[in-house]
């Protein structure tokens, strides 16, 4: 249990400091309501989802092309 615990905090390690980067910007509260920041995180995530895919799509591409 303690090890699931563990991975669970390296592996949402990311996401916890995007939060934060959006609650606290240079030691000062940028933003207080949490489904702004949430909304903001959302957006973030889906656009690296997006990314990776692309990415993804891209190595298949040339794995397929050779």
């Amino acid at each position: 249990m303690v090890r699931l615990l563990t991975i669970f905090r390296i592996f949402n390690f990311q996401k916890a400091y995007a939060i934060l980067d959006e609650l606290i910007i240079a030691g000062e509260i940028q933003e207080s309501s949490k489904k702004a920041v949430l909304r903001v995180v959302g957006q973030s995530d889906q656009m690296e989802e997006a990314e990776n895919n692309e990415d993804t799509l891209a190595r298949l591409g040339r794995v397929v092309g050779n």
